[in-house]
């Protein structure tokens, strides 16, 4: 679990199972669910689906963020799969 600044983060997954830990609770989503919360609370994602997983963060206000969003695989619009 990591904490990062004092924004609000939204995730929505567009494909794929994930899990997503917010302190002590744990909430499965799946395609077309989300959740939000605030950054400072200390939360983590999982893939647990057999496929890939494919999410959209959106983080209000923007925060310095790019290095930890690095390690993931940039989106591609569907279309160009």
């Amino acid at each position: 679990l990591y904490t990062h600044g004092d924004a609000h983060e939204m995730l929505v997954v567009l494909r794929g199972v994930l899990e997503v830990s917010l302190g002590d609770a744990r909430h499965v989503l799946e395609e077309g669910d989300s959740i939000e919360y605030a950054t400072s609370t200390p939360h983590r994602s999982e893939n647990i689906g057999s496929g890939r997983a494919e999410v959209m963060w959106i983080i209000a206000p923007p925060t310095s963020a790019r290095a930890e969003l690095d390690q993931y695989t940039a989106w591609k619009p569907l279309a160009a799969r």
